[in-house]
């Protein structure tokens, strides 16, 4: 059972952080920044902050704000995950 749990948790937090960044970098791109699909740096968190800071329409504001903090917020949720499979496991 434990495997399959930790598998799962990492599955979902995994493609949904791809999806949400893939989303985010072709966002930065069709705005005609640089970006690099293979390279994830922070700086280019704060590069799509930029562009929500810049966009003028307030629906793909808030649709942007969305996508930025959801990336955001799976960082620690993905560390949080580690953190307790690891004391269940040990």
């Amino acid at each position: 059972m434990f495997p399959t749990l930790a598998f799962l948790y990492f599955l979902l937090c995994g493609l949904t952080g791809l999806v949400l960044w893939y989303k985010m970098l072709r966002i930065m791109a069709n705005r005609g920044k640089k970006v690099s699909y293979f390279l994830v740096t922070p700086g280019q968190l704060f590069e799509f902050g930029r562009v929500i800071k810049d966009e003028q329409d307030p629906k793909l504001k808030i649709k942007y704000r969305i996508i930025l903090w959801a990336q955001v917020l799976l960082i620690p949720l993905y560390m949080i995950g580690v953190s307790v499979l690891i004391r269940l496991r040990y």
